[in-house]
């Protein structure tokens, strides 16, 4: 796909910005990507999430517009998207036949595929994303195509909506529909939808608003959707509110998240030796998986560590998320200390403490224990055992 995209030159961001009054702002983690390489990279990883029928759609296309510009032969479908992998048992996997609404009845195909966009900021990953959607709405007819992009900066809520949506628009020969207006005052306006006359079932929608307010206020709505809504959660999250962010996007049981992270937050997930509160939660609702590399470079300004992709993958719940919650925040809330003697700091009620105690001692766990050295699946049987005692 050759983007159009306006913005990978830094004297045009700097330029649309400041005409609007605003400014990079390293205070709320602001780091713009400028690499189109870069873009394609985390896009891609989203982007393997899909649907197979729609990843192959996606993978004809890619190839078509690679070979055209580099002479190489075609890529086999394995080495669609570099930096990923596409595990044949993922929940994914849907054939062109379910897309079209002849999947079996314990998984029919999807009616709607959602990309639940976490700062877009200016647009790099969205004008890439929104091609892939043009690219299967046209091919998909039967399915609703739809981008939410939850944005917080009226100034590049703006930048999107004038400029980068525009561009979109114009490089794709695409008619939107009469309804949509270009002129839009974002300190005032919390949403608007872009829509097309063709393809009349793509949907572009950018929403002014905190998204971690947005995350925690949809949980209910979103987890108990069924299959006929396929949706992705992304984005480039800010460092310092990554954890908020992550854990509301999968308390929505999407089935994928694809974020970019530094890549010492992305290593604390995806570690196996030693557990994290964080990556036992995150391992209770979804199966992490590396993606891409990202250099500093590819930012503007540069942040000062790496970054990496981090794919998530919707698995079965194994406990309750709440309890486990609990369970892990007095379990870490001493480093280094044992399990026994972290609970006795943090539990105040006696009743409690001995329902923890005696779960432990039914599946066999030692107190002795620091909570770094335990699997996750032993939180998991510790937190299915209180499950069991509460019951009773």
């Amino acid at each position: 796909m050759k983007s159009t995209y306006p913005f990978f030159s830094a004297s045009r961001l700097y330029q649309s910005l400041e005409s609007r009054g605003g400014a990079i702002l390293k205070s709320k983690g602001q780091n713009f990507l400028i690499d189109p390489n870069a873009v394609r990279l985390i896009a891609q990883g989203v982007l393997s999430m899909l649907p197979s029928a729609l990843v192959d759609v996606l993978d004809e296309a890619l190839s078509s517009d690679i070979n055209q510009t580099t002479g190489n032969r075609k890529k086999p479908s394995s080495q669609r998207f570099p930096g990923t992998e596409i595990p044949g048992s993922s929940p994914g996997n849907f054939d062109s036949a379910q897309l079209t609404g002849e999947g079996s009845a314990e998984e029919p195909g999807p009616k709607t595929v959602e990309l639940l966009e976490i700062g877009p900021g200016t647009g790099a990953l969205s004008f890439y994303l929104w091609e892939a959607l043009r690219t299967l709405a046209s091919r998909f007819p039967e399915v609703q195509f739809r981008w939410k992009g939850l944005e917080l900066d009226p100034v590049l809520c703006a930048i999107l909506w004038e400029e980068t949506m525009p561009a979109f628009v114009s490089s794709g020969g695409l008619t939107s529909d009469k309804s949509t207006t270009v002129s839009v005052d974002w300190r005032s306006e919390n949403d608007r939808t872009w829509l097309f006359s063709s393809p009349a079932n793509l949907e572009l929608k950018l929403m002014r608003t905190d998204a971690r307010d947005w995350l925690k206020s949809h949980i209910e709505e979103y987890s108990k959707q069924d299959g006929s809504d396929f949706r992705i959660v992304c984005g480039n999250l800010p460092y310092y509110i990554s954890t908020e962010l992550l854990l509301g996007a999968i308390q929505l049981r999407p089935r994928g998240c694809a974020f970019l992270v530094q890549r010492e937050y992305a290593l604390r997930i995806l570690e196996t030796r030693k557990s994290s509160s964080i990556s036992v939660f995150v391992r209770n609702l979804m199966e992490p998986r590396k993606g891409a590399s990202i250099a500093k470079g590819c930012f503007l300004p540069p942040p000062s560590v790496e970054s990496s992709v981090l794919l998530l993958e919707r698995g079965p719940i194994h406990c309750d998320p709440d309890l486990l919650e609990s369970v892990l925040r007095s379990s870490f809330s001493g480093k280094r200390k044992t399990l026994r003697n972290s609970w006795k700091n943090s539990v105040s009620d006696e009743s409690l403490l001995q329902d923890w105690e005696q779960s432990a001692g039914g599946i066999g766990l030692d107190l002795s224990s620091r909570a770094e050295d335990l699997k996750p699946e032993t939180f998991y049987s510790l937190v299915q055992k209180l499950e069991e005692l509460r019951k009773d």
